[in-house]
Protein backbone atom coordinates (compact mmCIF):
# COMPACT_ATOMS: atom_id res chain seq x y z
CA UNK A 1 0.00 0.00 0.00
CA UNK A 2 1.24 3.23 -0.85
CA UNK A 3 0.51 6.98 1.14
CA UNK A 4 -0.37 9.38 -1.25
CA UNK A 5 -1.67 12.14 0.99
CA UNK A 6 -2.34 12.46 4.16
CA UNK A 7 -5.55 12.28 5.47
CA UNK A 8 -6.75 9.48 2.89
CA UNK A 9 -8.82 6.57 3.01
CA UNK A 10 -6.90 3.31 2.95
CA UNK A 11 -7.58 1.73 0.07
CA UNK A 12 -7.05 -2.60 -0.10
CA UNK A 13 -5.01 -3.79 -3.01
CA UNK A 14 -1.95 -0.91 -4.31
CA UNK A 15 -3.43 0.76 -7.54
CA UNK A 16 -7.06 -0.38 -6.73
CA UNK A 17 -10.63 2.03 -5.40
CA UNK A 18 -12.08 -1.18 -3.64
CA UNK A 19 -11.78 -0.91 0.00
CA UNK A 20 -11.27 -3.83 2.41
CA UNK A 21 -14.12 -4.74 4.13
CA UNK A 22 -12.29 -5.32 7.75
CA UNK A 23 -9.20 -6.03 9.13
CA UNK A 24 -9.05 -9.80 8.34
CA UNK A 25 -8.75 -9.34 4.56
CA UNK A 26 -5.29 -7.86 5.76
CA UNK A 27 -2.25 -9.82 4.87
CA UNK A 28 -0.60 -8.82 7.65
CA UNK A 29 -3.05 -9.62 10.50
CA UNK A 30 -3.61 -12.94 8.91
CA UNK A 31 -0.18 -13.68 9.33
CA UNK A 32 0.15 -11.95 12.73
CA UNK A 33 -3.08 -14.67 13.74
CA UNK A 34 -1.06 -17.20 12.10
CA UNK A 35 2.24 -16.83 14.02
CA UNK A 36 -0.11 -15.87 17.73
CA UNK A 37 -1.92 -19.53 16.61
CA UNK A 38 1.51 -21.08 16.12
CA UNK A 39 2.97 -19.15 19.88
CA UNK A 40 -0.05 -21.04 21.32
CA UNK A 41 0.82 -24.57 19.79
CA UNK A 42 4.13 -24.23 20.50
CA UNK A 43 4.11 -23.20 23.83
CA UNK A 44 1.66 -25.91 25.12
CA UNK A 45 5.65 -27.64 25.52
CA UNK A 46 6.81 -24.81 27.77
CA UNK A 47 7.72 -25.95 31.49
CA UNK A 48 4.83 -25.78 33.74
CA UNK A 49 6.89 -24.33 36.05
CA UNK A 50 6.70 -21.54 33.44
CA UNK A 51 2.95 -20.96 32.94
CA UNK A 52 3.07 -17.53 34.80
CA UNK A 53 6.04 -16.30 32.71
CA UNK A 54 7.52 -17.18 29.42
CA UNK A 55 4.14 -18.69 28.04
CA UNK A 56 2.28 -15.91 29.39
CA UNK A 57 4.74 -13.35 28.05
CA UNK A 58 4.84 -14.77 24.79
CA UNK A 59 1.29 -15.83 24.52
CA UNK A 60 0.63 -11.98 25.31
CA UNK A 61 3.00 -10.52 23.24
CA UNK A 62 1.93 -13.19 19.91
CA UNK A 63 -1.91 -11.71 20.51
CA UNK A 64 -0.67 -8.06 20.77
CA UNK A 65 0.45 -7.66 17.06
CA UNK A 66 -2.99 -8.77 15.38
CA UNK A 67 -4.42 -7.14 17.85
CA UNK A 68 -2.67 -3.87 17.23
CA UNK A 69 -2.69 -4.30 13.35
CA UNK A 70 -6.81 -4.29 13.47
CA UNK A 71 -7.14 -1.30 16.22
CA UNK A 72 -4.77 0.06 13.59
CA UNK A 73 -7.18 -0.28 10.47
CA UNK A 74 -10.54 0.92 12.71
CA UNK A 75 -9.11 4.31 12.18
CA UNK A 76 -8.94 3.84 8.26
CA UNK A 77 -7.30 7.39 8.00
CA UNK A 78 -3.56 7.53 6.80
CA UNK A 79 -3.36 10.82 8.99
CA UNK A 80 -3.49 8.36 12.37
CA UNK A 81 -0.13 6.79 10.97
CA UNK A 82 2.80 7.79 12.63
CA UNK A 83 4.94 8.65 9.14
Amino acid sequence: MMIKEKGARIRGVKGSSEMLKNYKELKVWQKAYSLCLDVYRVSREFPKEEKFGLTSQARRTAVSIPSKVAEGYGRKWTADLEI
